[in-house]
């Protein structure tokens, strides 16, 4: 099962910090579009407006949002907004992800360029309200072929870890976070999907319990690698999370629905204080 084209682009798709600076032609461009009108909702009543921008001298990437790293000639770029409330942060992960792993079906690279702690030039930039949130941009275009722009991506992602993951027994647990362990052989190609997901410096927030057929994910609340002022990228990694994990159930062939998991709930759960609870997924 796991041949599945779609689940393969789960597992192999990577962040691309080098482009050709063409732009692309406008029947992809059409169907970016597309794609932003058809992605699902994680929370529907949450209002995601999501721009379409064309980068270049009108619109400096680098200059805008600090870029963390290096990042060349994206030609594209796409800037999601929404009121600034509760999950917010979730539900632009997981529809920006479910964008990131379309363009990487039709050979679209793409990469994820954080906003946090930048929201006064974004809002300034793009004239947007003060009560507006965005967690991260997302740059994209077609990946650079000659053999300098290949060898630059693949040394930046070995530079930065970002093809390390951490190993399923580090983010599983059975019953209680006491337990931590490998999952059932019918859930192990889900939490793979999710164990690729992107995330912010690639901090892999994300923690998994499992209890009788429900699967119960959180995020860390404290993170070093985020830094003093980013830790709010927990949120927007774990709706980049569960995306993974939907788009692994719809390949897999697999029904479920992510439900939102509020602290009073959770905490019947008896998890960790460095923990978030987000959501929870329950199985047939």
């Amino acid at each position: 099962m796991t041949d599945n084209p779609l689940y393969q682009s789960l597992l192999q798709r990577r962040s691309i910090r080098r482009y050709n600076a063409q732009h692309l032609h406008q029947a992809d461009l059409d169907k970016v579009n597309d794609c932003i009108n058809a992605i699902q909702p994680f929370l529907p009543h949450i209002n995601v407006n999501i721009q379409l921008l064309d980068t270049g001298q009108e619109l400096d990437l680098v200059k805008l949002v600090g870029a963390y790293g290096h990042l060349v000639t994206p030609p594209h770029a796409l800037l999601p907004t929404s009121p600034d409330e509760p999950f917010a942060l979730v539900e632009q992960g997981y529809r920006m992800q479910q964008i990131v792993i379309h363009l990487y079906e039709q050979g679209i690279g793409s990469c994820y360029l954080g906003a946090l702690g930048r929201q006064s030039q974004i809002q300034s930039r793009f004239g947007l309200p003060n009560s507006n949130i965005t967690g991260a941009l997302l740059a994209f275009g077609n990946p650079a072929q000659s053999s300098p722009g290949r060898t630059f991506n693949t040394l930046f992602r070995t530079a930065i870890g970002s093809n390390k993951r951490l190993p399923l027994e580090d983010i599983f647990f059975s019953r209680s976070f006491d337990n931590p362990t490998t999952p059932p052989e019918q859930l192990n190609p889900i939490l793979e999907a999710a164990r690729f997901a992107p995330s912010a410096v690639n901090a892999q927030p994300w923690r998994f319990l499992l209890l009788d057929n429900t699967l119960y994910l959180f995020v860390t609340r404290k993170n070093k690698k985020y830094g003093i002022s980013g830790q709010n990228y927990a949120l927007f990694d774990g709706g980049i999370c569960m995306a993974n994990i939907t788009l692994a159930m719809h390949a897999l062939d697999i029904n479920g629905r992510w439900q939102s998991l509020e602290d009073t709930e959770a905490d019947a759960l008896a998890y960790p204080q460095n923990l978030k609870p987000l959501a929870k997924q329950t199985f047939n």
